[in-house]
């Protein structure tokens, strides 16, 4: 689509059309303002990427540089700040490990039970085979973000609620039979060698807004596992949504600010949603009831606090 065809599309709205090619099509990229009592008002831009595309990690270099954010917000936790060096030094466990030494290291880093470790793993596994597959790292567009913020030193927030407790309420949400469906889809999903073809179109339709690719996909999981539906996805897009706004909170009390949200393709309407209707409840009273575990109460610092990853002297 050349410049005259953009402009005459009236499907794309007119703060998009300004942006620089291929943003003005890409149906993952939204952008809301987040408004307060004072006057100021907090401008976000949420990019929908793909974990493993070098398309996303593209436009994460292309919006970055064009928008200048005061704020970069990552939809990762302390346990996948890893995941910002290349492979070689981000993974702590050594390329040669068994499948057995992995899930070990997963149980004693985390405290997971010995399951939730080797679904762990196992998933683990399943992604890394598609990004081989495609050539690329597991979640490049963050570590593009995170080049940038070393670079330009905007604030660096850590929005995703930490992978420990995702995957805790998640095992803690299946039955003993959903556990055992679980674990044999990933053991199956570990055996079949993804079409790297088939991947891409697939990324492809999500990135250029085919809700249907995307429904039917969220359709499936909601069929064959509805609670994980709800922990790994529902909740999470609150978590993230909370995290975005307590942080719009806090950089409103001096001027207007703008913000890049970075997050998965599958969050970007449930973040938004949550943003500009709510439900009545302050941040604290949603995150509250989305952050604890049987075996975790102590969660006062999940709700309350937002994590930031220092980035040179800019202190949030």
């Amino acid at each position: 689509m050349n410049n005259t065809q953009l402009l005459k599309n009236d499907t794309i709205p007119v703060w998009k059309k300004v942006l620089p090619h291929p943003l003005p099509l890409r149906r993952t990229l939204e952008r809301i303002h987040v408004p307060f009592p004072n006057g100021n008002k907090v401008e976000v831009y949420i990019l929908g990427t793909s974990h493993v595309s070098n398309d996303s990690s593209a436009d994460v270099r292309v919006l970055l540089e064009y928008t200048r954010p005061d704020v970069v917000f990552l939809e990762l936790c302390d346990q996948r700040i890893p995941m910002l060096a290349p492979k070689s030094e981000g993974d702590p466990v050594p390329s040669n490990a068994t499948f057995w030494d992995r899930v070990k290291t997963v149980q004693e880093s985390s405290g997971m039970s010995r399951g939730s470790a080797i679904g762990t793993v196992l998933l683990t596994q399943v992604q890394d085979e598609y990004a081989e597959s495609l050539g690329v790292e597991l979640g490049g567009e963050f570590r593009a973000a995170w080049e940038y913020c070393q670079r330009d030193n905007p604030i660096c927030i850590l929005g995703d609620r930490p992978l420990k407790i995702t995957l805790c309420r998640s095992w803690e949400s299946l039955s003993w039979w959903g556990k055992a469906k679980c674990l044999a889809a990933l053991v199956w999903s570990s055996f079949q060698k993804p079409d790297p073809q088939e991947l891409r179109e697939w990324m492809q339709n999500i990135l250029e807004g085919n809700s249907d690719v995307l429904t039917e996909s969220m359709a499936e999981l909601r069929k064959s596992f509805p609670t994980l539906d709800r922990v790994i996805l529902k909740e999470r897009d609150a978590y993230l949504a909370c995290k975005i706004y307590q942080t719009c909170r806090h950089l409103q009390r001096s001027r207007n600010h703008t913000m890049v949200a970075i997050v998965g393709a599958g969050h970007g309407p449930g973040i938004r949603k949550w943003l500009t209707d709510g439900n009545g409840q302050t941040p604290e009273e949603i995150l509250r009831g989305i952050v604890e575990t049987k075996k975790m109460k102590d969660v006062d610092n999940l709700i309350n606090d937002v994590t930031q990853l220092p980035v040179g002297n800019n202190i949030f």
